[in-house]
Formats: C-alpha cells, structure tokens, sequence
C-alpha cells in the first residue's frame, strides 16, 4: 500500500488501531479526509487492530464509514467520522 504508512497504535500494550503517517499527497487516502497522525480505529464499523483487518476495509473502500482520532494542538484528541465518498 503506498498512499500512506500505517503503523499500529497501542495503548497501554493493546492494539486500538493504525496511526497514518507519510500519507500521498492527492491519493486515496488523503481524498478520504485522513490526516498524518489520525489514528484509525474502525472502518465501516469494524475494528481495525490487525493488519487484516486494515487490507480487508482497504480492498471496501465505497461510501463506508471511518472513524479515526485526530490530534488537534489546541484541544487535544478529537473524534472523527467521515465517509469514503465524501470530499476532503
């Protein structure tokens, strides 16, 4: 997958999701809002701590809901949910 790295997030030793780094710049990913850093807990409600599990959403992507944490500098973590029809 070269639109962005992913790379697992644990929290206090469990895996709780894919943190994204080094997204494409006007790939797939960032078309889909996703923000370097955003943290990637479920695709289309299904919890995302495997890498099969983010390969079996990635080969899905069409109008399926994402939730992700976002690390806002000001406020702290915020919650995010978008589409993968929607615009940036």
């Amino acid at each position: 997958m070269t639109q962005a790295r992913l790379k697992p997030h644990f929290d206090q030793g469990r895996p709780v999701g894919y943190s994204v780094t080094e997204i494409k710049p006007g790939g797939l990913i960032e078309k889909l809002g996703l923000k370097n850093s955003d943290i990637v807990k479920k695709v289309n409600g299904m919890v995302v701590t495997r890498p099969e599990d983010v390969m079996q959403a990635y080969t899905s992507f069409s109008g399926i809901p994402i939730s992700s944490w976002r690390l806002n500098e000001a406020a702290g973590w915020k919650f995010c949910n978008m589409r993968s029809d929607e615009k940036a």
